[in-house]
């Protein structure tokens, strides 16, 4: 064989060992360097599966690590998924909650290797299904005796329909709502619906919805409810103001607010104005009985010779506002309450713990 062509192909055997050799050697240091864990994972499979409040966002990495998810109205986000610190899964769920009815979110997702480097998605969107009330008609159920006892972070809703029919709330901290209940189909005609994760001290709207059997459904006006004051302990004037006091008091509050309501209901169904009853006489005096305020703007009610060491409650339209002490003084300042934020004319009831009852008009514009 021509000595040339020997040469040739003993070179050409060479460089293609060489070539295999450094080819082995460059996956072994790139997968020593991934398991050093200074390359970030490579995220894929990204998903999201939307209801009308809430969404669920999946995806995977080529390493196991750590799962979150940024999410937001707009690109720069806002709000985060629970961080999950677990580095021992390739396979992420994170769920994202109290979104509103369709809307459209944005959201990344991001995952940590065991080493701590990261790895982001790129900006991605979803939109949140529509939630589409039924459509109330004139066979629908009568709703009545509409009732909201509060808690401090919760209410039951409570009201009767003239069939049985099912049940459900919609409520938010304005009138378009944003929230809804768990449908619950049972044909009942005494209804009581729970709502849970409220904010202390909130002011939150709601409405009453039912369907019968073979009906469109009825809904209940606009109505408004103000959770209770968080407990707190410490010190202060006059009695203690540990937990278990402060929840009686909340207690003996929300019981006063369900009265006032029932005997708003009562007077109306007897031809009363406005279905409101004219307050019994008072010793005590507040520092202001006729205000005018913006809308949403704040108010500072301060009263004076009510009965010593007494708590007074305060309601509007029969939902409970707030709780206050009078001093040994028989004074009280109620500090920093926000006005309605749709104007008209509001009355705000005082009524002491012993009976005294005064109360003071509100206009907002």
């Amino acid at each position: 064989m021509n000595s040339s062509i020997i040469t040739t192909r003993y070179i050409t055997g060479v460089l293609l060992g060489a070539a295999v050799l450094v080819s082995g050697f460059t996956a072994l240091a790139v997968r020593a360097h991934a398991q050093d864990g200074s390359v970030a994972p490579v995220l894929s499979n990204i998903a999201s599966t939307t209801t009308d409040t809430g969404a669920t966002i999946s995806w995977t990495s080529d390493q196991a690590g750590t799962a979150q998810v940024f999410y937001g109205p707009s690109v720069s986000y806002g709000a985060s998924s629970t961080f999950d610190n677990s580095t021992s899964s390739m396979s992420h769920t994170s769920f994202l909650g109290g979104l509103s009815p369709n809307t459209l979110y944005h959201f990344e997702v991001v995952t940590g290797n065991a080493s701590g480097t990261m790895a982001t998605s790129s900006d991605m969107t979803f939109t949140t299904a529509t939630t589409t009330p039924p459509v109330a008609s004139s066979t629908a159920p009568v709703i009545s005796t509409v009732l909201a006892t509060p808690t401090q972070t919760g209410a039951t809703i409570t009201w009767s329909t003239d069939i049985g029919s099912n049940s459900q709330v919609m409520y938010g901290t304005t009138n378009t709502y944003g929230n809804t209940t768990t449908l619950d189909p049972t044909q009942v005609t005494s209804h009581s619906v729970l709502l849970s994760g409220l904010v202390p001290n909130t002011l939150y709207h709601f409405q009453a919805w039912s369907t019968g059997a073979s009906t469109s459904a009825a809904t209940s006006t606009d109505m408004t409810f103000t959770t209770l004051i968080a407990s707190s302990t410490g010190g202060g004037t006059g009695t203690s103001t540990g937990d278990a006091i402060t929840d009686l008091q909340n207690a003996v509050a929300a019981l006063q607010a369900r009265v006032t309501t029932l005997e708003a209901e009562v007077a109306a169904l007897m031809g009363g104005s406005g279905g409101t009853t004219t307050p019994p006489t008072s010793s005590g005096t507040l520092d202001q009985s006729n205000i005018t305020v913006g809308a949403g703007g704040t108010l500072n009610f301060g009263g004076r010779g009510f009965p010593r060491e007494e708590n007074i409650t305060i309601t509007l339209n029969g939902s409970h506002v707030a709780t206050v002490h009078a001093d040994g003084g028989g004074n009280f300042s109620t500090g920093s309450l926000t006005a309605p934020t749709t104007p008209g004319t509001y009355t705000y009831v005082f009524t002491g713990s012993t009976g005294d009852v005064t109360s003071a008009t509100v206009t907002v514009h």
